[in-house]
């Protein structure tokens, strides 16, 4: 069993780079990832409670859809899609995600989102949460924009904004 690190020191010294990692449907309880420079994670369907992905400063696209209970992406400012489905997360911070696009969180706890800084957003899935609030005020790119099964009062979305989603 080698860790990430290993393997990456490893594909270092015959002149690979390790820049994408898909593990899914494992059983993995957790996993360092290290400063590896991963551009793509894709790690849907595992028993993960935490993921830290602070050193993976060039990560554009994480699917995580665990048993999370944390997820903080606040260093990971390369990011542009993001998925996170089926975790315990009652509270994600995205403010510092501008360059975010494609956003779906389905089934976690999250009862308020503040958007309103994602202004590259185009299309958010925020489906079976327990959403009240919706910050949305700067989001004038959305396309797609499913919240079913959440009550969300979406500010900064007029009645004729809403027409233009899809």
């Amino acid at each position: 069993m080698f860790t990430l690190t290993e393997l990456n020191h490893y594909f270092a010294l015959t002149s690979v780079s390790l820049t994408q990692l898909k593990l899914s449907n494992n059983d993995l309880v957790s996993i360092d990832l290290g400063s590896i420079a991963i551009t793509p994670l894709l790690m849907p369907t595992n028993r993960l409670s935490e993921i830290d992905v602070s050193e993976n400063k060039s990560l554009v696209t994480l699917s995580v859809c665990d048993e999370l209970t944390d997820l903080d992406v606040s260093n990971n400012t390369m990011l542009s899609v993001l998925f996170f489905h089926s975790n315990q997360l009652v509270a994600v911070d995205l403010s510092n995600n501008m360059m975010l696009f494609l956003l779906s969180h389905e089934s976690n706890q999250i009862s308020t989102f503040d958007l309103s800084n994602n202004i590259a957003l185009t299309s958010l899935v925020a489906s079976d949460n327990l959403l009240t609030q919706l910050y949305l005020s700067n989001n004038v790119r959305i396309k797609a924009f499913i919240v079913s099964g959440s009550q969300p009062s979406a500010n900064g979305i007029t009645p004729s904004d809403r027409a233009n989603l899809t």
